[in-house]
């Protein structure tokens, strides 16, 4: 069995003890008198008149929190957790360095369990989520792709040419349909400046580097088929719109046709 992990408070620290063997993303215990305490002291560094000798100190605090082994998952938990957007950010952030520095270190069935516990947290949550938070959130999984696809991540791209399917491009009217359409994408343009960019890769073995931008390349018929459906039928609809529209009665006076036009425009003389 593995050994048990605890988040608690500590004076005006976050502290997060556990231990490398903990399988289960779920895991780390949170309560709700630490996750306040993280709340708080977010708040308080973005707060006007918090001096800067205090945001030192609180960064110190944030900083220790997240060198600790297992603070990428309490972070998730907390990020789950909270409708702070500020801890929101913070937790998102220190999954985010966690995946680029050590995901590599992490046992494949962890991997596995944390990669589908985002993308389904994201699909469930994403027309809720504010655009900072969305786009935080969409780099992470573009961060794990570069990682994992696609010997351990083979459905990536899949999963996120599913999101521009036929039937959620037609009822692209729809407000749950549009946002899932606009996280796509946010999605296929992070994929493909992330993974083709040196500066991005530059930690990866040259063959790695070479190996993700082939990846794209062989992706691109699909991402363009995909994107050359979803124009064709903004510019259908856009047409039917503008058809449908039917004109101005000739029985109508100008200032009936034209008054909502006009209205809030100072008219000259």
């Amino acid at each position: 069995m593995a050994d048990t992990q605890k988040t608690y408070l500590n004076g005006s620290g976050l502290h997060y003890s556990s231990s490398n063997n903990c399988k289960d993303i779920s895991a780390p215990p949170v309560d709700e008198e630490t996750l306040s305490r993280l709340e708080s002291l977010m708040n308080e560094f973005f707060y006007p008149n918090t001096s800067n000798e205090r945001k030192r100190q609180i960064e110190s605090i944030l900083s220790e929190f997240s060198s600790m082994p297992n603070s990428w998952q309490a972070s998730f938990l907390y990020f789950e957790l909270s409708s702070n957007e500020y801890t929101q950010m913070f937790c998102l952030t220190v999954i985010e360095t966690f995946i680029n520095q050590r995901w590599h270190t992490v046992p494949s069935d962890m991997r596995a369990t944390f990669r589908n516990s985002l993308w389904n947290h994201l699909m469930e949550h994403q027309a809720q989520m504010t655009n900072p938070i969305r786009n935080k959130f969409c780099k992470i999984m573009v961060s794990i792709a570069r990682f994992d696809w696609p010997y351990a991540y083979a459905d990536y791209m899949t999963n996120v040419l599913e999101l521009l399917t036929p039937e959620n491009v037609h009822n692209i009217a729809h407000s749950s349909t549009h946002s899932l359409i606009l996280l796509s994408l946010n999605l296929l343009g992070m994929t493909v400046e992330e993974l083709t960019s040196p500066s991005c890769n530059n930690h990866f073995s040259s063959n790695r580097q070479v190996e993700l931008i082939k990846l794209v390349e062989s992706n691109l018929p699909a991402m363009l088929h995909s994107l050359t459906a979803l124009l064709e039928v903004i510019i259908s609809k856009q047409i039917n719109f503008i058809s449908a529209t039917p004109p101005p009665s000739p029985t109508s006076s100008p200032s009936s046709t034209f008054g909502n036009l006009n209205k809030g425009m100072p008219i000259q003389e």
